[in-house]
């Protein structure tokens, strides 16, 4: 209540003349214009200073740079070590000086006294590529008036023009120019007061009520985690877990708030504390880096940034380094090196390469003797890089360390191991030795289950898996046998007078024919009725002896038909199979010959079958021939005759 009615006596006095009172602080006359600093602050990291030779000071240090603002239109700088460089934009003047620097001097016309500006005592720490900004007002010639600022609140504190104007007490008047001034009033415990003030003759009582600050509960989520939180210059306890509040109390009202996190911009932000809310603030944070992708398809190709190994192909992170580029270096044996600056300026900044590497070549030449001999290069993990035959060269070649092979069948095979520098003519030769009188000679059966042997004096090999290749043989005459269950052997001499040479047996292979044998030893032994049998006496056993060899011979009859039948089909399969053009046809032709030959040797069979029965009931019948007494006179009379043909057995009797 003192406090109120003290503060409208003063506002009364103010109004009656107070200036009539106190003579000393009374429209006290200033006729100089003067310059004054308002404002000191870092620029925002976006200003940085592109690294280039023109921006150097005479040391060949990188410039730091000054953003001067100012309502002085006229303004001009100068300073101790002289400007580097300078543009001025409107009210904004930009200049770049030495980053040792101390001393800004500004002059401008009107006002006769410059302005000196002392940067370390202004706060100024100048940094290689880094803007500081600097604000300056000037104020016209006229009076200082006597002005009243008046908190609320005893003991508050009361910076004027950032502290530029100094001497206030508290309840009394202060003698300030005309014009605008910035006011700051601070109080623990009460929110802090900002505001810019207007004087003039008709402007001169300020009262401010200051508001008493209320505590309330504050939360914080950062991401990532592990971030540290200041608030109002003052850091909290431990870090922030993601996703997790970091629960605080604040006071009521604006206040600014700092994040920070290793790898990450720090980010500052003002937030408003209000009670009766749920002061709940989020921060995102930015990773400090930029992002590069190096892609090279050259094999066996290396990256290093800085010599550091990265992984190609991938994208990685490089902290921001805006006057420090960085050192990229693709390496793979063979070829030059790709190498390229790349500058990282600021977060968030990406770049592609495509790292292009050119191979270092050389060139190959090779001259065989004799001229048909086989060549092959090779690296020395056996993979083939060419392979031809003759004399021949490889126009480009890459460097590196090669195997060089050389072969002829009946010649000694050679190697030889070279290496290949960048721009050389390598030249190779061979001059093979010749292994006299041996050959490479390669035999093929048209059936698998074939017995083939080559054969003379002091030579003998047999063969049962085709196709069979003997890699070396000595030059001769052989005798080859070919054999085959129910095929006629086949025997044939054979010259191997070629270095290379082969067979294919397919036609030799004859089924073996029964049909001679069949009409000339079985059927004349067959006997008819009333013909033969008469000796067995009247109960008929010679007549069923006779139907049991019709009915065998019928059998065989049959089966040598269906086996003759069965062998031609077999033969004209195989024909087609032997002729064909392409796979469908050949796996046709090759299920057909196997399915007749199947077939063949079935009814092949069946005929051995019917003889052997046929036999046996001649067997029979001679034996009850034999033990008949009544016939022992016309046995005796009986000639027994032999093929001696190996055609089969005939009997001749005489009644």
């Amino acid at each position: 209540m003192i406090r109120n009615i003290r503060s409208g006596v003063l506002f009364l006095l103010v109004l009656s003349g107070i200036f009539l009172f106190i003579p000393e602080v009374a429209l006290a006359q200033n006729n100089d214009p003067a310059m004054r600093v308002v404002k000191v602050e870092r620029a925002p990291s976006s200003e940085i200073l592109r690294d280039d030779i023109e921006n150097y000071d005479d040391n060949g240090d990188l410039a730091a740079g000054l953003i001067i603002r100012s309502n002085v239109t006229n303004l001009t700088l100068q300073a101790s070590n002289n400007i580097i460089r300078q543009q001025k934009t409107g009210s904004e003047i930009r200049i770049l000086v030495s980053p040792s620097e101390r001393f800004i001097t500004a002059y401008a016309e009107g006002y006769p006294k410059p302005l000196e500006i002392v940067l370390p005592d202004e706060g100024v720490q100048l940094e290689k590529g880094k803007f500081w900004i600097i604000e300056i007002r000037g104020d016209a010639a006229g009076r200082d008036i006597p002005v009243f600022i008046t908190p609320s609140e005893n003991n508050a504190t009361v910076t004027i023009d950032n502290g530029d104007i100094t001497g206030y007490t508290f309840g009394t008047p202060i003698l300030l120019p005309e014009g605008e001034h910035y006011i700051q009033i601070e109080k623990v415990g009460y929110v802090t007061v900002y505001d810019t003030i207007d004087v003039n003759l008709q402007n001169v009582s300020f009262p401010y009520n200051m508001k008493r600050v209320e505590r309330v509960n504050v939360s914080y989520i950062t991401n990532p985690g592990g971030a540290s939180i200041i608030v109002d210059g003052a850091p909290l306890p431990g870090t922030t877990i993601e996703g997790q509040p970091y629960n605080d109390i604040q006071p009521e009202g604006r206040r600014r708030v700092q994040v920070r996190a290793p790898g990450y911009l720090d980010l500052t932000r003002e937030i408003d504390v209000r009670s009766g809310q749920p002061n709940r603030f989020t921060f995102d944070l930015k990773k400090n880096s930029g992002y590069v992708i190096v892609n090279s398809s050259t094999p066996g190709a290396a990256l290093r940034v800085d010599n550091n190994l990265q992984d190609l192909n991938e994208v990685f992170e490089l902290a921001p380094r805006p006057n420090l580029p960085y050192t990229i270096v693709v390496r793979a044996t063979g070829y030059d090196d790709y190498e390229e600056d790349v500058l990282i300026s600021e977060a968030g900044d990406s770049v592609t390469i495509d790292a292009n590497l050119g191979m270092v070549t050389g060139e190959l030449i090779i001259r065989m003797t004799p001229n048909n001999a086989k060549w092959t290069v090779k690296k020395p993990n056996g993979t083939i890089v060419d392979s031809r035959t003759g004399t021949g060269s490889i126009n480009e070649i890459q460097i590196g360390t090669y195997i060089v092979e050389a072969e002829l069948t009946n010649f000694e095979s050679k190697s030889e191991r070279i290496e290949i520098l960048r721009d050389e003519v390598k030249n190779v030769t061979f001059n093979l030795r010749q292994i006299a009188g041996l050959a490479s000679y390669r035999v093929e059966s048209v059936f698998e289950d074939a017995e083939i042997t080559l054969s003379r004096p002091g030579f003998k090999e047999t063969y049962t898996s085709f196709p069979a290749t003997i890699p070396s043989i000595p030059f001769g005459t052989y005798e080859l046998t070919a054999k085959k269950d129910g095929f006629e052997t086949f025997t044939t001499d054979i010259a191997i007078d070629q270095v290379e040479s082969s067979i294919i047996l397919m036609d030799q292979f004859r089924p073996k024919t029964k049909g001679k044998a069949f009409f000339r030893a079985l059927l004349p032994g067959a006997v008819f009725f009333g013909s033969g049998h008469r000796y067995l006496g009247k109960k008929g056993r010679g007549f069923l002896y006779f139907l049991g060899g019709a009915a065998a011979i019928g059998w065989s009859a049959k089966s040598l038909i269906d086996y003759k039948a069965e062998y031609e089909l077999y033969q004209e399969s195989l024909t087609n199979y032997n002729n064909a053009s392409n796979l469908t046809a050949i796996n046709q032709y090759r299920s057909e010959y196997q399915e007749h030959y199947e077939n063949a040797s079935v009814a092949a069979d069946n005929f051995r079958l019917g003889m052997t029965i046929y036999g046996a009931l001649k067997g029979l019948e001679l034996v009850d021939i034999m033990l008949q007494a009544s016939n022992a006179k016309k046995l005796r009379q009986a000639k027994l005759k032999f093929n001696a043909g190996g055609n089969g057995i005939s009997m001749t009797y005489n009644f």
